[in-house]
């Protein structure tokens, strides 16, 4: 639900600032111009990473799934979407996580075309589930929000440190992915 708030956000926020009108009157003619910013639209892109770290200071790995629509807006390049992913703490008690996140991505402006650094912010849910021998296996849904700083390569490959809180604790991923 959060991927399409945001796109619905986007679409009305280009709207309102691509109509901005200007009313010029001279002596005897008005002219009316109108001024359109820059945006731009690509398809949406899907991507996958792996990712290992720690959450709760137990070592977790897994993989992370995400689909964005990259976006021009004046000469900014602006990516908006959600993610997903499995990652599973192997340790006792086991746990795994599945988090949803809708998200949003700055790239910086560079001179350099290859190497384009970003950063990025997912706000949503995760479903932890622990398990053990011990304890009773349950649940949880818990807030999350993570911060995706980030080395995107010739546009296709990323490096990202994703960090923040999941299931009510410290989450540290870093993740190595492709966009396809």
């Amino acid at each position: 639900m959060k991927p399409i708030f945001a796109l619905i956000l986007l679409i009305i926020t280009g709207l309102g600032l691509s109509t901005n009108f200007a009313v010029a009157a001279t002596k005897k003619k008005v002219t009316t111009t109108r001024n359109v910013s820059s945006t731009e639209t690509s398809q949406p892109e899907m991507a996958a990473d792996f990712g290992f770290g720690t959450l709760a200071s137990k070592f977790h790995f897994g993989v992370g799934f995400r689909m964005e629509i990259p976006t021009t807006y004046e000469g900014h390049h602006l990516r908006f979407g959600g993610r997903t992913g499995f990652y599973l703490g192997p340790s006792s008690p086991s746990t795994w996580i599945i988090p949803f996140l809708g998200t949003g991505t700055y790239e910086f402006p560079v001179s350099s075309g290859t190497i384009k650094p970003y950063a990025g912010l997912g706000i949503g849910f995760s479903l932890t589930h622990f398990s053990s021998t011990y304890i009773d296996s349950h649940t949880n849904v818990d807030f999350a929000l993570m911060f995706n700083p980030g080395l995107s390569f010739e546009d296709k490959y990323y490096a990202e440190l994703q960090f923040g809180t999941m299931s009510s604790e410290f989450a540290l991923f870093p993740a190595i992915g492709m966009r396809f």
